[in-house]
């Protein structure tokens, strides 16, 4: 697994960060806005979302200039300042995409507000006593882990090579703690951080 997915901090999600794409998700192919869209990113600004618009433009000054007509929130584009001095990768850090991978786009915004707002109440932490790691690959978790007697057990899940790392799973703690599997309190609050386009957990 990557390190990105393997170094979690172990607290809750402060500000959670929605990457959009802008294309077919918020302007239509003649940059108009697609139905919902300002309505849509004008909620989730107002519950407290940073929206990161993201684009393979080249004149980001074009579609800041079209976002802003139109009146469609947005914080940033293809950047963060706030997490971008902290982050190792060149990529922008987000917790979720909304294009049309891990949270489809099909033209109802309406839709992509509801999961969003789901997807955010199931990464609360404080109580997990049970992880699922979900893939955009599956409806279905590809691995389910419980908390039994201290520990964490894996009470479903394939032998897949992801799954197996995933029960070797070593997270780095604030203090620069190691965390493993057998303190499964914190081992199943450590899995529960995970959060990215692909590959994510959710907590009961």
């Amino acid at each position: 697994m990557e390190k990105a997915r393997r170094s979690v901090v172990l607290k809750g999600v402060d500000q959670p960060i929605v990457a959009v794409d802008c294309d077919l998700t918020l302007l239509d192919a003649h940059d108009s806005p697609l139905p919902g869209a300002k309505e849509a990113m004008s909620f989730l600004h107002h519950e407290g979302w940073k929206l990161i618009v993201w684009t393979h433009r080249a004149d980001l000054d074009e579609v800041r200039m079209l976002l802003t007509r139109y009146e469609i929130p947005f914080d940033f584009i293809n950047e963060d300042p706030d997490t971008d001095a902290k982050n190792y990768s060149r990529k922008v850090a987000f917790d979720v995409t909304v294009d049309d991978k891990a949270i489809h786009f099909n033209g109802n915004w309406s839709m992509v507000v509801s999961e969003l707002e789901q997807r955010r109440a199931r990464w609360r932490i404080d109580e997990a006593k049970e992880v699922k790691i979900m893939s955009a690959d599956s409806k279905q978790p590809i691995a389910v882990f419980a908390l039994e007697g201290g520990r964490a057990v894996k009470k479903s899940g394939s032998d897949s090579q992801i799954v197996k790392e995933l029960e070797e799973f070593g997270v780095e703690s604030e203090d620069g703690a190691v965390v493993r599997a057998e303190e499964g309190s914190k081992f199943l609050k450590a899995l529960s951080g995970l959060r990215g386009t692909y590959l994510w957990a959710e907590t009961n």
